[in-house]
């Protein structure tokens, strides 16, 4: 058990790691108001200091990273809560320090962690490295095998964060076909899209022509070709974007979500939850995800915060949801009222369907085809009568909507 303490070294958690195999691995306490996986860095604490001398950060994946460089001498190490790096993250270093180290693992899933930080620290102001150590090593193996002096070499001679996802993406392209090389240059110049400093552009853009043996000239055509693509893209999904984040959640979605949120969800209730019945994207998602958590014996809104790192509209719905107060005293009732609700809309979505196939099929001639749709129509308009006898009438759909 690992004790996770705030900056003033107050425990706000605990971190656990199995001792044999089984899952979860690594379990962290729920989130509360004092503890968040996405605000907090494991060894800050005591790291304080360090960072303050050495005026950098070393950033690694796990806690017993961490503590083993801590013990070798790095005393400004800490490490990540089995989450990517979150602008809060950010915000938190930058009032420490600068300059940022990032040691990831050396197999796919690390290197692909670093390249997902590019977007978080552009435009942040500080300066990032990257260090990848030998295959089959971690920070905690390669300190404790090559010393101190070895690790801080290594640390010295990191590339930028830039340099490091530029050279990621023209591995393939410097050998591959040529099909991979316009795939390599379409995703490096992607990259360079995202940088304010025009000079940085620049000269980023005759290093990945130089690598490649291409001619400055043409690739700069090409990246200000992506850029006004970009531009027309960027503004057609603001459109869109705009128009789906005022639609309000129904209402009886809107409950089934707070209720299972706040965990307050038996085993059975979420068992007869169905994602494709409810009719928002975020919600369909987020029922996957706590689904997927319970079978898996996670904690169910630490999971679906951390899976919905990436997808800004469903993590903020989960966490609007997940701070609302719950405003019902009988849980079951509320649940059953609006699992009705929910289940009567898409009962009434399907029966419509199938008279609009009936009618089809009635015109064309076909026969069997009509009786099929027939049987099928029956069976759904018993579940109605099935459901309306249980006295839980629909929720007012236009009551209270959650906005994206």
């Amino acid at each position: 058990m690992f004790p996770i303490r705030d900056l003033q070294k107050r425990v706000i958690g605990f971190g656990g790691r199995i001792i044999d195999d089984g899952q979860p691995k690594y379990l962290n306490s729920p989130e509360t108001p004092l503890f968040s996986k996405s605000r907090t860095l494991y060894g800050f604490d005591s790291a304080r200091d360090g960072i303050g001398q050495s005026q950098q950060i070393v950033i690694v994946e796990g806690y017993f990273d961490a503590i083993a460089l801590y013990q070798a001498g790095v005393t400004n190490a800490v490490a990540t809560l089995g989450t990517a790096l979150t602008p809060d993250h950010v915000e938190l270093i930058r009032r420490f320090t600068n300059h940022v180290v990032l040691v990831f693992d050396p197999d796919v899933a690390g290197v692909r962690a670093a390249l997902r930080t590019m977007d978080l620290f552009l435009g942040s102001g500080l300066t990032v490295q990257v260090v990848t150590l030998p295959a089959d090593d971690d920070p905690d193996t390669f300190i404790r095998r090559q010393g101190l002096e070895s690790f801080m070499g290594v640390l010295h001679a990191a590339p930028s964060l830039l340099e490091f996802t530029v050279e990621g993406s023209l591995k393939t392209g410097r050998h591959g076909s040529v099909e991979e090389r316009v795939h390599a240059v379409e995703e490096v110049l992607a990259l360079l899209q995202k940088l304010s400093n025009a000079v940085e552009k620049a000269a980023s853009i005759r290093t990945v022509a130089d690598r490649l043996g291409l001619d400055e000239k043409v690739l700069l055509e090409r990246y200000e070709a992506l850029a006004r693509q970009r531009t027309r893209v960027q503004k057609g999904s603001d459109a869109v974007q705009a128009a789906t984040q005022t639609a309000p959640l129904p209402k009886d979605e809107e409950v089934l979500l707070q209720l299972l949120l706040h965990d307050k969800l038996s085993p059975d209730m979420l068992g007869r939850l169905a994602a494709d019945d409810f009719t928002d994207n975020r919600a369909r998602r987020l029922v996957s995800l706590a689904q997927s958590a319970a079978e898996q014996g996670y904690a169910i809104l630490s999971q679906i915060l951390e899976q919905t790192e990436s997808d800004e509209r469903s993590e903020s719905l989960a966490r609007s949801l997940s701070l609302r107060e719950l405003p019902y005293d009988d849980v079951a009732a509320a649940f059953q009222q609006s699992f009705t609700a929910l289940k009567l809309r898409r009962l009434a979505d399907e029966i419509q369907e199938i008279k609009a196939a009936q009618t089809s099929a009635e015109k064309a001639g076909q026969a069997e085809t009509f009786r099929t749709l027939l049987m099928r129509l029956h069976a759904l308009q018993q579940e109605r009568q099935r459901l309306l006898k249980g006295d839980c009438l629909p929720l007012n759909q236009a009551a209270g909507g959650v906005h994206g």
